[in-house]
């Protein structure tokens, strides 16, 4: 469905987190709220990375949805790392026929 199309777009976010892609990318896909969270962690990200000099992949392996109200979706989402396993919750909401990301936490 379009729920799973825009939430193959966590891999982007997740790249942008890690400082590998712009933050410009998913400023459409965000909420302003969440956009400065992502590209703060972005930025701190690609500094680290500088000074180590490589990066590292992130691959989601698993996603949980539930649609908790009409245009809301709430997913969890397990990715791993480089050598880590995270988890990350976000809520979508519908907005201009497109999924947003309202709110994003990441453990």
């Amino acid at each position: 469905t379009g729920r799973i199309r825009e939430l193959a777009g966590l891999c982007g976010l997740v790249e942008v987190m890690h400082g590998v892609r712009p933050p410009s990318q998913v400023m459409r896909w965000t909420t302003p709220e969440v956009y400065a969270v992502v590209a703060r962690r972005g930025s701190r990200a690609a500094r680290r990375r500088a000074a180590r000099g490589s990066a590292h992949r992130t691959r989601v392996i698993r996603v949980h949805l539930c649609e908790p109200a009409p245009e809301v979706v709430e997913a969890s989402v397990v990715l791993v790392d480089g050598g880590r396993v995270r988890a990350l919750a976000l809520r979508l909401t519908a907005r201009d026929r497109r999924w947003v990301v309202a709110a994003l936490q990441v453990g």
